[in-house]
C-alpha cells in the first residue's frame, strides 16, 4: 500500500486491538491488525509520523483508537482517532501527540486495519467458503409508484424494479428475492392486486408470505386475483375456514450448495387484531402450532431456516426465543425499519420499514460445514437515482 510521498517508512511495527461492533452486532468482537510505520521528519520540529487508513471492500465501520505512549514506546499521554469510512475508502488522520521529545509538532500515525473475524467482508472468503445473497422486502403496502410525497421520498414497486435489475446486473443472478406479506394494499384491489404481484414477479420473487392486508378483502378475492402465482405464496398458518391447505407450507430452496428453508407464519392474535370478523372466511393457526409442523421437516432438510413473518417486530423476538431452530425472520406487519439486525440466539430478525422504500439486503457466507461464519445486513433505499423502466412504464399503463 503506497503512502503520501512525505512519509518514508523506517520501521515496521504490528499492534493489535479488539474493537465492538455497534449496533445489534454488540455482543460480537472483531480483531483489527493495526501496522505503524514510524518515519523520519525534517528540521527541529522533532519526528514526524505518517497515517493511512484503509477500509477494506465489503463493510463501513466506526472505530475508535486510543493512541498511548505504548504505541510509540514512549510516555506520551493517550489521543483518541475516531474514524468513519466508507467501503474502499482511504484516509490521512492527524494526531496532536503532546510530549516533550515530539515538540509540539503535529504527528501522524500510518496504520492499515484489516477485519479478520465476522462484519460483511466476503470477498475475503476462502475457497471452500460459499456466498449466499438474501434480498428481502416487506410491507409494500400496495405502492406501486413514488408519489412524490415529502413523508416519502422514496419510489414504490416500479422504481423497486429498476434497483433489482441494477442489482442483478452487479452481482448476477444468484441470489433469493423473498417477500414477507402486506404487499398488496387495501383499496382498488381488483385492478392493483394483479398488478403488485405481477411486478414481483417480473423481478424474479420466490416466495411471499401472506398477511392482514391479502386477506383484507376474504379469502376467495385473494385466491381468485393470485391464482396465476399461487405456487409463490408460503404459509403454514393460514388455511381454509374449515382446515383446508390451501397454500404451500414451507420450500426448500437450494442456492450455490446452500438448502435455504423457507417458511410463512402469522398470528390470529398480533396479524388479525383488528381484522373485520365479518370477512374472516379462512381460519389461522397458532404460529407454534404451524412452526411445530413445519419445523421437523426443515430442520432435516435444510442448511439455513428463514421464517416470512407478519406478525410483528415483538412477536417476531418471542418466536426467535422459543424456536432456536431458526436461523432469520424477514418481519412485517409492524412496519418497523430495522437498521441493524436484532439477534435472539442464533436467530436474526430484519425488516425493511413500509411502502416499498427499501430492499434488504443479506450477505451469508457458509464454510464447508456449511456453517454460518459471517453475516452482513444492508438497507437499499429505492431513490430518485432508480427510474421507472420503460417496460414498466407501458405495463402499467397498459394496466
Amino acid at each position: 500500500m503506497g503512502f503520501p510521498e512525505m512519509y518514508e517508512p523506517v520501521e515496521k511495527k504490528t499492534y493489535h486491538r479488539n474493537v465492538h461492533k455497534f449496533g445489534a452486532h454488540l455482543s460480537h468482537t472483531v480483531c483489527w491488525c493495526v501496522m505503524l510505520w514510524m518515519v523520519l521528519g525534517a528540521g527541529s520540529e522533532g519526528q514526524l509520523f505518517g497515517a493511512q487508513f484503509e477500509v477494506i471492500p465489503g463493510q463501513s465501520i466506526r472505530s475508535d483508537h486510543v493512541l498511548s505512549g505504548a504505541d510509540f514506546n514512549t510516555d506520551a499521554p493517550g489521543t483518541v482517532f475516531t474514524g468513519l469510512l466508507t467501503p474502499g475508502e482511504k484516509a490521512v488522520f492527524p494526531f496532536h501527540i503532546p510530549h516533550a521529545a515530539f515538540q509540539g509538532a503535529e504527528h501522524r500515525i500510518p496504520f492499515l486495519a484489516v477485519q479478520t473475524e465476522s462484519g460483511g467482508n466476503s470477498d475475503n472468503k476462502k475457497e471452500t467458503d460459499t456466498v449466499v445473497r438474501v434480498l428481502f422486502t416487506n410491507n409494500s403496502n400496495g405502492k406501486l409508484v413514488s408519489c412524490n410525497c415529502p413523508n416519502d421520498p422514496f419510489g414504490g414497486l416500479a422504481e423497486r424494479v429498476a434497483l433489482i435489475r441494477t442489482y442483478r446486473e452487479k452481482n448476477g443472478d444468484s441470489f433469493l428475492l423473498l417477500d414477507s406479506g402486506g404487499f398488496w394494499g387495501l383499496s382498488n384491489i381488483e385492478r392493483n392486486g394483479p398488478l403488485v404481484l405481477k411486478l414481483m414477479d417480473i423481478m424474479g420473487y420466490a416466495a411471499w408470505g401472506v398477511g392482514d392486508q391479502e386477506l383484507y378483502n376474504g379469502l376467495a378475492t385473494f385466491l381468485k386475483l393470485s391464482e396465476p402465482w399461487r405456487k409463490k405464496i408460503i404459509t403454514a398458518s393460514i388455511s381454509s375456514a374449515e382446515g383446508d391447505s390451501l397454500f404451500v407450507p414451507y420450500r426448500v430452496v437450494t442456492l450455490n450448495g446452500i438448502r435455504l428453508g423457507i417458511t410463512g407464519i402469522a398470528s390470529p392474535g398480533e396479524t388479525f387484531r383488528y381484522f373485520p370478523e365479518e370477512r374472516k372466511d379462512f381460519s389461522v393457526e397458532e404460529p407454534d402450532v404451524a412452526l411445530g409442523r413445519v419445523m421437523t421437516v426443515l430442520e432435516r432438510s435444510s442448511d439455513y431456516i428463514i421464517v416470512l413473518s407478519q406478525m410483528g417486530a415483538d412477536v417476531d423476538r418471542e418466536i426467535a426465543a422459543r424456536w432456536p431452530g431458526i436461523d432469520l425472520i424477514i418481519g412485517g406487519h409492524s412496519q418497523t425499519l430495522i437498521e441493524q439486525p436484532v439477534t435472539v440466539s442464533q436467530c436474526r430478525i430484519v425488516q425493511a420499514g413500509r411502502n416499498a422504500g427499501r430492499v434488504g439486503e443479506i450477505v451469508l457466507v457458509f464454510d464447508v460445514a456449511k456453517n454460518v461464519i459471517d453475516f452482513s445486513y444492508h438497507l437499499m433505499e429505492v431513490n430518485d437515482t432508480y427510474m421507472i423502466p420503460v417496460d414498466i412504464l407501458e405495463f402499467l399503463n397498459e394496466n
